[in-house]
């Protein structure tokens, strides 16, 4: 009489174990591809080119093809296989266990958790709970493994569409970011037009900012006292 409690609690502990996993893995690849659109100025155009050229094999990996073939294989002939259930939630967490290659790169400049990465990020989790949460829906009209097929199928969709969520989440926020720019641009006109005699210099470009203001503070600082802003928050 024990054993059936036993393994409805082992049954229960391996599909949490795969959720996991499968959470785990697309929060980072999410993490990875923010981090992507952040090094590229946050904008669309640069990131969609570095998805097409140097993060091409990185859209979809061998796990994506794995967990296609499960789902596959488990909608075909899962009903001709003993303990299916099973066997697809062990293979699942098998074949996304590792995030290993979304840590593996040493960029120039870290991930930084600014305002508008916030945004972004809160933006791609909703774009993935929505995902999620059809997938789980569906999953509630069916019956036996199928409900499980589609759970699983909702993670294998957030996970392959990673680098499209934060794509399409940075589109969605794009109005936003735009009006909050124009907000600290108004705030900085106000507050240069309340000091008339100040002079400004412009620092512009693709590359090198940052250094070219730090040239500037110390050579300025050798007569006047100088304030940078800290890092590449420039």
């Amino acid at each position: 009489m024990t054993s059936i409690p036993y393994m409805v609690a082992l049954w229960y502990a391996l599909v949490c174990t795969a959720s996991g996993f499968a959470a785990w893995r697309a929060m980072r690849r999410t993490r990875f591809f923010l981090h992507r659109l952040q090094l590229s100025g946050y904008k669309t155009r640069a990131y969609r080119h570095a998805l097409k050229g140097p993060l091409m094999d990185l859209r979809v990996r061998v796990s994506h093809l794995l967990g296609l073939g499960w789902l596959l294989l488990f909608t075909l002939v899962g009903h001709l296989i003993p303990g299916a259930q099973w066997w697809l939630a062990l293979l699942w967490t098998i074949s996304f266990a590792s995030s290993r290659r979304y840590r593996r790169d040493r960029t120039k400049k870290p991930l930084v958790w600014t305002a508008r990465v916030r945004r972004l990020g809160a933006t791609v989790t909703t774009l993935a709970l929505v995902l999620l949460g059809m997938a789980a829906w569906i999953g509630s009209q069916q019956e036996g493994s199928m409900a499980l097929l589609m759970w699983f199928a909702g993670w294998w969709l957030v996970d392959l569409l990673a680098p499209s969520l934060v794509a399409w989440a940075a589109l969605i926020m794009h109005p936003v970011e735009r009006h909050i720019h124009e907000g600290f641009k108004r705030r900085a006109r106000a507050r240069l037009a309340e000091r008339p005699d100040l002079t400004c210099i412009a620092i512009t470009g693709s590359y090198g900012k940052t250094s070219v203001k730090y040239a500037v503070r110390d050579v300025l600082a050798q007569r006047y006292p100088v304030l940078a802003t800290p890092g590449s928050f420039n």
